[in-house]
């Protein structure tokens, strides 16, 4: 092999490496999408304080840090979801593909993880019965009652 054929291969490896280098980044992006739907319907929805819309509806949230989503709506008590953060397997390949360049650009971004849940169906509770519970009653008792 030439000089200059070597040269360009080692060119080609490196340029590969810093394409491959945010792998994750790539692959599936810094946000990811979730549904959200709420009874009663049309409740807004705050991401980390923001709003982001009303449901039913599908949101992108950031795959980076801490996320919470609020849903308020007029009559019912605020319906909050603290979101998990997971690592992403596609974190694995890119520190075998794009080595610690990878692994910091997607740690940077958000990209290396992914939040839980994916879905939210909130059923919000109206103030009053958040408010003043009913007392529990147990359903086996009444019936009985009932028969006598």
């Amino acid at each position: 092999m030439s000089f200059e054929s070597h040269v360009v291969a080692q060119l080609a490896v490196l340029a590969a490496l810093a394409v491959l280098s945010g792998c994750a980044t790539i692959t599936h992006g810094t946000h990811q999408n979730v549904s959200v739907t709420s009874t009663p319907a049309k409740a807004t929805i705050y991401v980390n304080g923001k709003r982001k819309g009303t449901t039913p509806t599908k949101i992108a949230i950031s795959r980076h840090g801490h996320q919470t989503l609020q849903l308020t709506h007029a009559g019912y008590a605020p319906y909050v979801v603290h979101f998990t953060h997971h690592t992403s397997r596609v974190t694995a390949g890119n520190v075998l593909v794009g080595g610690l360049i990878g692994v910091a650009v997607d740690a940077k971004d958000g990209a290396s993880g992914y939040n839980t849940p994916k879905k939210i169906n909130a059923q919000m509770v109206p103030l009053a019965s958040a408010q003043n519970p009913a007392p529990a009653t147990n359903t086996a008792t009444s019936a009985a009652q009932s028969h006598s």
